[in-house]
């Protein structure tokens, strides 16, 4: 298997696509629904890169990227934060909160 990439996205088609996509490209995947369970699967997974949905349940894109930068073990993963949003304020914040790229 090639790299590992954790999706944490609350939408369930949009994951099984993304999943499927990157999967069919050799990356392993694992995909988390919430922010919760998203921090915990990057600690038990150590993926090689985060797909954040900054708009999440259970705690917000936010508070995962928050909880990153608290931990040596996960915060050296770079996190690409995605969202259908289309607001400058959100791109600037998640950006300001640890995400690497932002689309």
């Amino acid at each position: 298997m090639g790299k590992k990439i954790l999706i944490i996205e609350d939408e369930p088609d949009f994951s099984k696509v993304l999943a499927k996509v990157l999967f069919s490209r050799g990356y392993e995947v694992m995909v988390a629904a919430d922010a919760y369970h998203g921090i915990q699967s990057a600690y038990q997974y150590l993926p090689d890169l985060i797909i954040l949905d900054v708009m999440l349940p259970a705690g917000g894109g936010f508070s995962v990227l928050r909880n990153k930068k608290l931990s040596s073990k996960i915060s050296p993963i770079p996190v690409l934060a995605l969202t259908a949003k289309r607001d400058e304020n959100l791109r600037e914040s998640a950006l300001g909160e640890g995400a690497d790229a932002y689309m």
